[in-house]
Order: C-alpha cells, then sequence, then structure tokens
C-alpha cells in the first residue's frame, strides 16, 4: 500500500507543475481581497473531490468556485465558534474541519456534525488534522493527540510514550510514519503505531502550529516562526537535523509537484528544486497583495494557492512570460540569432543579450531602431547616426560589435526596417528620405539603382527576405515591393492584396506572410522560379475561434509548423499550419488559440511605428517586444488546463419580480429543490437560470453550452453564467448545462433542473375552449346582426321601390286614367247622339267597350303597383295560373305544391318569384320537351324556396358554364331578378335527366311577418323589420 502510494505520487501529472526555470515574480499571479469578497486571514485550505477550494480562517468557513467566495452555513446545524484552524479532505469524501476551540467537525453529503468533549476531545487549539494510509484519521491539538475509531475520538498517548504532551503539528509521510511536533522535541510514530521516537530535542512554544512537508527524496521539513527552516534527514542517515533560513521564521510548507518548497511566513518564499538552491522572493513589485504567507496549497491543476492575513493569493504556470529585465520597459527592437541568443535594443542605448530565458549580458550601444539576421549569422542594427555588425560568439563575452557610419545625408532620421540579401547588399529604409543600400562600402539610395519608376515615394515600413532571396518591402496603402536582382514589382489590390498599411512581413519556407492595419493575406512563393515574378494572387485568412486579424504587429512561422500573430493584447498561434492551409473544410480559415491575460502579462505591441517586434529564437522560444517589455512563449511548455471538467453547479431560477423604467428592481430566486420537478408561479414572466463550474484555473477559458427542452431545438454557446428566457408558456421543462474549455473544447457532462410553469387560469385548457365558445357566439352574433341590417338595408330599398310605385300609380290614376275617363264620358256623350241606326254607332259603342276594358286594366295595373296587400296564398295561386295559362294545351302535367305554412310575402319578392317562375316554366315548355313540370313553394323558417322542376332532356353543360345561350337572355334575367331581392339562384341539370332550378330568398326579406330574433341584444335595431307594412 505505502509503495502504490509512493509510486502515485511520484507518477503525478508533472505537466501540471510550475515549471521551476520561471522565476517566482514570472508566474501568473491574481490575488482575492476584501473588495472580491474574499476571507481573510486564512489559515487553511483544501480541495474536496468536486473541485472546489474550502478556505478556513479565523472568522469562518468558505468555498471558491474560481468566480465567487460563499461562506459555509448548515440550516441544521451549526458550529461551536467560526475561529477555524485546520482542513482535511479525507478518502471518504467527508471534510474534517479543526476549531480554535478544540472542536472539530465533519461535513458529509451536506451533513455536519460537530465532536466536542462529549465525544472524546478535550479544550485547545487543533492544530493539525491527518489521514494515515490505512484511513485513520489524526488530530493534534493542545490537548494531545487523537484518532477517530468512526463514533468517537480516542487519546493516544501514555500507551506509546507520548503522554499528554501537547501536539503542535502533525504529519504523515509517504511511509505512513507520523511525525508530530512537541513542545519539547520532533517524534515520530511508525506506521503501526507502537513504537514512538524521539527524532529531535528542540524547545517550541505551544502557541503557534508547526507545519510539515516531505521533499521527493524523502526528507522531512518543518517550518518554525521563530526559528526557520528545519531539514531532517530521511531514512536512517547520520546527517544531523539542519536549521535554515536563520533569523527568518517559516510558517506553511509545500513541495510541489516538481519538487520545488514553497514556505509561508512574513513573505512567500520558494526553494527551488531542494536543498542548495538559492531561496528565491518575491520580488519587491511582486509582494503579496494580502499581507503574509498564512498557508500554501497544491490544487489538482497544479495551481499554488497561498493563503494570506488579507485575501487569497494564486500561483500558476505562465505560458506568456515576461523577462526580467529591471527597470520594465519597452525595447525599440527585438531580434534573433545564433547560439540561440535574443537581442534587445532599448531608447537609452542599452543593448541587453538574452541566452535562453536569462538575461546575460547588458551592454551599451548607440540608439537602435531597427535589427535584422543575415544568412551568416551576423546581426545588424541600424539607428540615427550608425549602423552596427554584431558577430556572435560562442561566449556573450566574445561577441563584437563594429559601427559603420552613416554619411551625412543619411543622419537624423529613424531606420524604420533593414534586411541583407543573398548578395551581401543591406538595405535599409530611413524615415522621409526614404530606400537606401549599402554595397562595397558604397551607400546608394535604391531609386538611382534603376528601381525609380517602380518604388513608391516614400520609405517603406517593414521588409523580409524569402528563401530565394528576394527582398520584400511593405507600404503604406495596401502597397508590396518585391526586388530581385535588377528587377522589381509592385503588388496592390488588383493581386488580391487586401491589409491596408503593411505592417508585418514574415517569409518562411516558400511562404509570405503578409500583416497589416486590416488583415492577413499569404502568398504561395513556390509557384515560380525565383527570378520569375510570384504568383500574383494573395489569399486573405481568415481568423477562427479567435480574434479578428487586424492591427498586426509581428508575424511568425516557426520550425515547429506553428503560425504566431502578434497584435494589441493577444498572442495568437495556429498549430499544425501546414494541415491548416490544406484543409478543405476551412479554406482561408486559421484555427487559433489566443492567449492573453490568463497566460501572463497581457502582451501589447507598440503602437508608434511598425517594427521588428515577434522573432523565433533557437531553443523555439517566441519572443515578443511589447508595450509591457520583453516577454516570450515556450511553445514546448504551453499549458492547457485539460484537468476533467466536472458539470456546472445550478445555482436555481431567478425570477424578475418587478421592473421600473427597464431596470430590476427587485427578484426571488427559486433554489434547486429535492426531487426531480420544480414548480414554479404560474406566468412567471422573465427567467433567468443562474449557474456556476468550478475552473480554479482561469475563468476566461470556461464556456458554457446549455439548452433548455421544451424550448430550444439545439444547444447554445455563451461565456456568462446566466441565460434569460422570456414568456414561456406553460409546461415541463428540463435546463441542461455543460461547461467547457475554450481551447481544448472539451465538455462537462451536463448538470440539468427539471421545472414546471403551470398554467394561469386565463392559460388553462377551459379558459380557452371558454374563450373559443364566446368567440363563436360572438361571431354568430354579429353575423346574424349583419344579416339583418342587410335585410334591413334591402327592405328599405323594396320600400323605396313600393314607394316609387304607389307615386307611379297615383299618377296614372289621377292623370291618364282620369283623362280616359273623361275622354269615354264625352264620347259616350257623341255617341249617344248618332242615330241607332246608323254604321258609325255601332263602331263607336265598340270602341268605348275596349276603352272600358283600356280603364278596367289601368285599374288593375295600378291595384297591383299600390299592392293593396297579398294574402299567403297568393303566390301559389298566382303561379299556378301562370303555369295553366303557359302550358295549356301542350300536354304536359302541371302540378304546384306547398311545404310549410304559407306566410304573406313581400309584394316585390311575391312579384319577383312569379316572374322567375314563369320564366322557368316557359323556358321548359320551349325547349325541354318534358313530360311533367312540379313546382314546389317551401315556407321555411330560414326562408323561402321556389323549386322548378322537369323531367326533360335538360340544358347543355356549356350553356350553364355560359349563363345563357348567345343572345338569350333568360337565364341570365333570371339571376338578376334573384339579386335584386337577395335570392340565391341554383339551377341543376343533366343531359336526358331533366332540369331544377332552386330559388332560395333569406326569410328577413321575403316575409312581411317576420319578428327579430333576440331582441332583448342592446344593438339590435330599433326600427322594425317589417317597415314595409307601414
Amino acid at each position: 500500500m505505502l509503495l502504490l502510494i509512493a509510486i502515485l505520487w511520484i507518477a503525478a501529472p508533472r505537466a501540471w507543475a510550475l515549471d521551476p526555470d520561471i522565476e517566482l515574480g514570472q508566474l501568473v499571479h491574481r490575488s482575492w481581497t476584501l473588495v472580491d469578497l474574499a476571507p481573510t486571514e486564512v489559515t487553511a485550505m483544501t480541495q474536496t473531490a468536486d473541485g472546489l477550494l474550502w478556505i478556513a480562517s479565523t472568522a469562518g468557513l468558505y468555498w471558491f468556485d474560481g468566480f465567487r467566495f460563499f461562506h459555509y452555513v448548515n440550516e441544521h446545524s451549526d458550529f461551536p465558534s467560526y475561529n477555524f484552524t485546520t482542513l482535511l479532505n479525507a478518502s471518504d469524501g467527508s471534510l474534517w474541519v479543526g476549531l480554535k476551540s478544540g472542536a472539530a467537525a465533519r461535513i458529509m453529503s451536506a451533513e455536519l456534525r460537530v465532536f466536542d468533549e462529549r465525544d472524546g476531545l478535550a479544550a485547545g487549539p487543533v492544530h493539525a488534522i491527518v489521514q494515515d494510509p490505512s484511513g485513520v484519521i489524526w488530530l493534534a491539538s493542545r490537548a494531545g493527540l487523537f484518532y477517530f475509531d468512526g463514533s468517537r475520538w480516542q487519546r493516544l498517548g501514555s500507551e506509546v510514550g507520548l503522554g499528554d504532551r501537547p501536539v503542535m503539528g502533525a504529519f504523515v509521510a509517504r511511509d505512513g510514519t507520523l511525525w508530530l511536533a512537541a513542545p519539547d522535541g520532533i517524534f515520530s510514530l511508525s506506521p503501526d503505531r507502537l513504537r514512538l521516537t524521539r527524532v529531535m530535542s528542540e524547545r517550541f512554544s505551544q502557541e503557534m502550529t508547526r507545519h510539515f512537508a516531505q521533499a521527493p527524496d524523502g526528507a522531512i521539513w518543518l517550518g518554525d516562526p521563530a526559528r526557520g527552516l528545519l531539514r531532517i534527514a530521511p531514512g536512517k542517515s547520520a546527517e544531523p537535523p539542519q536549521w535554515q533560513l536563520a533569523g527568518k521564521g517559516a510558517g506553511a510548507l509545500l513541495f510541489d509537484r516538481d519538487g520545488s518548497l514553497w514556505i509561508g511566513g512574513d513573505r512567500l518564499r520558494r526553494l527551488v528544486s531542494g536543498r542548495g538552491q538559492p531561496i528565491e522572493e518575491l520580488s519587491p513589485e511582486g509582494t503579496l497583495s494580502a499581507g503574509s504567507a498564512r498557508t500554501v496549497f497544491e490544487d489538482r491543476s497544479g495551481n499554488i494557492w497561498v493563503g494570506a492575513d488579507s485575501g487569497i493569493e494564486r500561483f500558476r504556470h505562465a505560458n506568456v512570460v515576461r523577462a526580467v529585465v529591471p527597470p520594465v520597459r519597452s525595447p525599440n527592437v527585438i531580434v534573433a540569432g545564433r547560439f540561440n541568443r535574443v537581442w534587445a535594443a532599448y531608447a537609452d542605448g542599452s543593448l541587453h543579450t538574452f541566452e535562453g530565458p536569462k538575461l546575460e549580458r547588458r551592454e551599451t550601444a548607440p540608439l537602435f531602431t531597427a535589427a535584422a539576421p543575415d544568412r551568416g549569422g551576423d546581426i545588424w542594427f541600424g539607428g540615427p547616426d550608425v549602423v552596427a555588425r554584431l558577430r556572435p560568439a560562442a561566449t556573450v563575452d566574445e561577441q563584437t560589435l563594429e559601427l559603420i557610419p552613416l554619411p551625412e545625408r543619411l543622419r537624423g532620421g529613424v531606420v524604420q526596417t533593414m534586411v541583407r540579401d543573398t548578395a551581401g547588399t543591406l538595405w535599409i529604409s530611413i524615415e522621409d528620405k526614404g530606400l537606401f543600400r549599402w554595397s562595397g562600402g558604397q551607400w546608394t539610395a535604391a531609386a538611382d539603382a534603376g528601381f525609380a519608376q517602380l518604388l513608391p515615394d516614400e520609405a517603406p515600413l517593414v521588409s523580409t527576405l524569402e528563401d530565394s532571396g528576394g527582398v520584400w518591402f511593405g507600404y503604406t496603402h495596401n502597397r508590396l515591393v518585391r526586388i530581385y536582382g535588377a528587377t522589381a514589382r509592385m503588388f496592390t489590390a488588383r493581386n488580391g492584396l487586401s491589409v491596408g498599411t503593411v505592417t508585418a512581413l514574415h517569409s518562411r519556407g516558400g511562404r509570405l506572410w503578409v500583416g497589416g492595419e486590416l488583415g492577413l493575406a499569404l502568398l504561395d512563393l513556390t509557384a515560380s522560379a525565383a527570378d520569375e515574378p510570384p504568383a500574383t494572387t494573395f489569399r486573405t485568412m481568415w481568423a477562427m475561434n479567435c480574434q479578428t486579424f487586424v492591427a498586426l504587429a509581428g508575424i511568425v512561422e516557426t520550425a515547429a509548423n506553428e503560425l504566431w500573430i502578434f497584435r494589441n493584447r493577444a498572442l495568437s498561434r495556429v498549430p499544425q499550419l501546414s494541415d491548416a492551409l490544406e484543409s478543405k473544410d476551412a479554406q482561408n480559415m486559421l484555427d487559433c488559440i489566443t492567449y492573453g491575460t490568463a497566460d501572463g502579462p497581457a502582451p501589447s505591441p507598440r503602437q508608434t511605428r511598425p517594427m521588428s517586434s515577434l522573432v523565433e529564437a533557437d531553443d523555439g522560444r517566441v519572443w515578443m517586444a511589447a508595450s509591457e517589455g520583453v516577454a516570450w512563449v515556450d511553445p514546448r511548455r504551453i499549458r492547457e488546463d485539460r484537468s476533467r471538467l466536472l458539470p456546472p453547479s445550478i445555482d436555481g431560477i431567478l425570477l424578475v419580480t418587478e421592473q421600473i423604467g427597464g431596470d430590476t428592481v427587485g427578484d426571488r430566486l427559486f433554489r434547486r429543490m429535492p426531487g426531480d420537478v420544480n414548480v414554479l408561479p404560474a406566468n412567471p414572466g422573465d427567467i433567468r437560470f443562474r449557474f456556476n463550474a468550478v475552473s480554479l484555473t482561469s475563468t476566461s477559458t470556461l464556456n458554457f453550452r446549455y439548452q433548455l427542452e421544451g424550448q430550444d431545438q439545439r444547444w447554445k454557446d455563451t461565456d456568462s453564467n446566466e441565460v434569460l428566457y422570456t414568456n414561456l408558456p406553460p409546461r415541463k421543462y428540463r435546463f441542461m448545462v455543460m461547461a467547457g474549455n475554450k481551447r481544448t473544447g472539451e465538455y462537462s457532462a451536463p448538470a440539468t433542473l427539471s421545472f414546471v410553469i403551470p398554467p394561469a387560469f386565463y392559460q388553462a385548457a377551459w379558459f380557452r375552449a371558454l374563450c373559443a365558445l364566446f368567440a363563436v357566439v360572438v361571431l354568430a352574433l354579429v353575423y346574424r346582426w349583419q344579416v339583418r341590417r342587410a335585410g334591413e338595408r334591402l327592405r328599405a330599398r323594396l320600400e323605396d321601390r313600393m314607394k316609387e310605385r304607389e307615386r307611379i300609380a297615383r299618377e296614372l290614376h289621377d292623370t291618364l286614367l282620369q283623362g280616359i275617363q273623361a275622354l269615354v264620358l264625352r264620347f259616350q256623350g257623341v255617341a249617344s247622339r248618332i242615330p241607332a241606326q246608323e254604321p258609325a254607332r255601332d263602331m263607336m259603342e265598340r270602341a268605348l267597350e275596349l276603352a272600358d276594358d283600356v280603364i278596367a286594366e289601368g285599374r288593375d295595373r295600378v291595384n297591383d303597383l299600390r299592392d293593396s296587400g297579398s294574402t299567403p296564398v297568393d303566390l301559389p295561386q298566382e303561379i299556378a295560373r301562370v303555369g295553366n295559362e303557359l302550358l295549356q294545351d301542350s300536354g304536359i302535367r302541371f302540378a304546384v305544391t306547398v311545404d310549410g305554412e304559407p306566410r304573406a310575402l313581400h309584394p316585390i319578392v311575391r312579384e319577383e318569384g312569379i316572374l322567375i317562375a314563369r320564366e322557368a316554366l316557359a323556358n321548359a315548355q320551349r325547349h325541354a320537351q318534358p313530360r311533367a313540370i312540379e313546382v314546389n313553394l317551401a315556407y321555411e323558417r330560414s326562408g323561402l324556396r321556389i323549386g322548378i322542376r322537369d323531367d326533360g332532356r335538360g340544358i347543355d353543360p356549356e350553356v350553364l358554364r355560359a349563363g345563357g345561350r348567345d343572345r338569350h337572355w333568360g337565364l341570365m334575367g333570371m339571376r338578376e331578378r334573384a339579386t335584386r331581392i337577395r335570392g340565391h339562384l341554383e339551377i341543376w341539370s343533366r343531359g336526358g335527366a331533366g332540369t331544377e332550378i332552386a330559388l332560395r330568398v333569406p326569410a328577413a326579406v321575403a316575409y312581411r311577418d317576420q319578428k327579430p330574433r333576440w331582441s332583448w341584444l342592446p344593438f339590435r335595431s330599433r326600427r322594425p323589420l317589417d317597415i314595409l307594412s307601414r
């Protein structure tokens, strides 16, 4: 068992250990203080299986998920005090807490149990709680040493010779030995707990806790606040214990996974790689912001946590490392060369040489503003007055710097860029002066070398040398020039270049990278021979999963097949570059990883002018010249947090309860309830789900993927820990959320929360059915009202027609009939004077008889116009009379039948009905050759129906579709008459099967005695429907 533990400890994933080559002040350092609601006077820290960081302090117990600090409160039990001293994350998943009062507490599955004197403990501060390989829990306090038997605490003292000594510290070594710090010395208790050995006699104060730690070599280290650091050699070594840090107190101790010793106390210290190395302290600008270090802890991701007087500190690996060059300042230029060296030139005239990650030499030099390496390994620098040639040597001290003065006409300007071609010609660009070359000891303007017509009239900003020997220069306004030998060629937007002002150039392996203010472009240089113009089409490259490629300051394609891009506050890496460029799924898209504040100091290039700000050293490190100083990235040691993500925790559902002016002024949190389903109030309005995931390394790389089953069709991504839903309909839902790592693309299992939104009374099915029924009733009433109103309007028009007929009748009676009557009387007088035997008298009397007939017929017509009234049997009798007249002597059987109780009809309806029936009978008699015709009158509740049916040969379908025969108006006239009385005329006919014609007239129009239904309705017409009877 002990061997297995040792193997597991040694084989712990060193990928997460802090890099010992990175100094303490170069690590990523973050502080949480009272401003962040962090606990103060921290005494102990540990990490539980759910990834949470638990923090004990003199003012309470807290846990931290990487976002917020939470004060532990148990609803069912409480601690005897809130002055906590130590923590233990036990192997069974329980969390043990020691208190200054002498009590201990166990938190397991959200249950809290407190142990005190009644459970075997004694009063006195608890200094340590530890667990041995067999699972036994040990407690060291001022009252002695105790172990937990599963239900009670038992004292271990006299049976092993410990007596009632106070124990100020306890530690379980990898071999199971229990180390104890007592007032009179250091003791070790054998793994079988039978032998207690005094390792060292020493007088210690009983007031302060002693901390142990075990080094990779097995040595036991003890920190004493007064004496310093004590090392006890491993095993049976004869080497006596040795005190270190004399005069400096040592508090909490921790050996990290890399074997470095972290030492708490008045300052945080680190002893890298064990004994014999200088002890490292935070530099003055890196001093703990939260006070002295009380406790040190390493989490599962390799982060170092420091509990201090005024808060919490975290140290973790830096992917972006700032070089230690006090004071921090920005270089003018940076350049890489042989022997794994990098040179940085500063505005004060100093030149720094870095070898590997360390600063090896500082020397005074002229002011340099540009630099470039040549193919021979020399480094060229350019400044306002001189050009310098640095010749690297095997050692830094042997390198030489040769100065070459500029001619007077070239002095005073800023050298913007420089490059030396394969022929040995040095090209330099001087601001406001132009482009010049130095060859054979002579300076000439590029324009004088035959390129005047091909070069822009300004100095280039950046340059690079391609593998085949061509020299490239970048200008403003999207212009690029390539010079090879005696030829030059310009490239512009017509060649696909769309980067704006060119600010960065880099060539490697037949590829030319062009960066500018507006984007990134790529040109394939292998498409043509070196002395021929290269392929003229640039590919615009787009960023995927990282910031847009704009305002680029540096580009490097490394030997490791990676592309690095430097821009404002971001350094991006494209791994596996060749595969990315050849991918057909993401043409012209570069999937990149961005390194920012989560990876170290957020680098920002200088914005004053384009400069050489990104280079690759021989060892593969990528160096950058930023406004914050010189920094580097080692691609081989980039560490992504690949620790297994646990499902996020869902705090609950936040309901907005009040809003004023669009601002939420009140809300209600429905916490996650036990069970499967939580019931929310009806019609909750805006719903926010609040959740969190544990991320102790970096919250900036954390994102969430969520879905609301019952509402969302797919998963959605967000960087926020809250999502909002509005006006969710009543039903059952399940909210699911996963935590993910942006860089690795890995996601946790989903956390779920089920809930139900019940319907409000107005959302219930019965209420909706009632509303639907009410709507149907209202529509029916409105329809009936509209029908009645339409009937009233039609009856009003019929009334107007009746009045017009009465007027005509009066006029006929008072004028024409009276005049004819007067004429008849006069002619009668004349006839009486003619002798009876005269033929003229006989003729006159016959004429007078005809006049009497005309007068009688006129009176009949006047009577018809006036409509003195009709009886319910008028219509059947009249149709029967018309039919008998028309069909007399035709041999056609004719019959009239009546269904329902006959009712008095409106005169115009009766008249139009008779005329329609007459036309139908006439058409049947003339065209159908029927054997029988039947007329049916149906007095129905809904209206009057007149049906004429014959058994003749029917009507041609073409005639029916056309609405009648050409130049025949019978059918059309019937339809027009039906329309005038708001009736509906239908005709059915089939060859050889006869014809049926049906006229339907609504009751509101047809019947004179039609009374309004639902007279109680408030919107019914106050005018009686039988308006024509007045």
